[in-house]
């Protein structure tokens, strides 16, 4: 497991700063590591641990409906549905061929992959290519969900949507056996588990996550240069006018787009040799 810290109150937290400046503020989380100081300053702390995206956008839709017009907010929902065992409904799984007709139990073990067969390299896996794509389609059925419910929340913002800055990112992606041999030669993970999942390599479909921003100000576009997560709170406190003149390791990305040449630096894992 991951060794967890409180974070020190004298860190300043992006809820803290924005309901300070008289924001109302609101956290819907779904995953056992938030919490630990991240939620200090929302108005609003939520983590169940059995809400999947529609519940959760059910409670953010709830607590919109308490916000003035008028008045100014910051939200943030955190959905666990894409992740590991990968939560979707029959309808979305009906989409993907490798899962749409499978029966409740034959879908469940296609979930728990990384209970049977996760340890075993490919060639130890019995159908591996039926295991593989079985996995993968779960996943794209769990994505498809998600995408469902976060078109409910954005109808739900009604006319204020289009004054609201929408950011749309991620923690990390997932490995689907693509490196698995380069993998137990570069690594040492004390589970044993190798080429699938995410928290022991830095390879490329774990990195590089998707960053999505919507906003008035901004004229559509792909931008190639490197931004980084640490850029969100920058961003974030610039676009909402929350002045803010400490330490930071990112930049607001609307100052532009960042530099194609910028240094990202990725330096632990959460598990193996090279966790910190």
């Amino acid at each position: 497991g991951l060794d967890l810290s409180e974070l020190s109150p004298e860190v300043p937290t992006m809820a803290a700063l924005a309901t300070d400046a008289g924001f109302r503020t609101a956290f819907f989380a779904r995953n056992s590591y938030l919490g630990f100081g991240l939620e200090r300053g929302f108005e609003t702390f939520e983590n169940p641990r059995k809400h999947n995206a529609g519940k959760q956008v059910d409670r953010a839709l709830e607590w919109l409906g308490t916000v003035g017009g008028d008045e100014r907010f910051l939200m943030v929902l955190h959905f666990m549905d894409v992740h590991a065992p990968s939560i979707s409904a029959s309808a979305d799984r009906a989409l993907f061929p490798a899962v749409a007709d499978l029966d409740k139990a034959a879908y469940l073990q296609a979930r728990k992959f990384h209970r049977k067969h996760a340890r075993k390299p490919p060639e130890k896996v019995k159908d591996f290519e039926q295991v593989h794509d079985r996995r993968v389609g779960t996943y794209d059925a769990s994505i498809h969900f998600m995408d469902r419910h976060i078109k409910r929340l954005l109808e739900g913002l009604g006319e204020r949507r289009e004054r609201t800055l929408i950011i749309f990112t991620a923690d990390h992606g997932e490995e689907f056996w693509d490196h698995n041999a380069l993998e137990r030669e570069l690594y040492k993970d004390p589970r044993g588990i190798y080429g699938i999942g995410h928290g022991h390599t830095f390879f490329e479909e774990v990195v590089r996550v998707p960053l999505l921003l919507s906003h008035p100000s901004l004229t559509p576009a792909v931008e190639s240069g490197r931004a980084s997560l640490v850029d969100l709170m920058p961003t974030v406190l610039d676009a909402l006018d929350i002045p803010f003149d400490g330490p930071t390791a990112g930049r607001s990305l609307l100052e532009g787009p960042p530099p194609a040449d910028r240094d990202i630096v990725f330096d632990a894992v959460a598990f193996g040799a090279d966790k910190q």
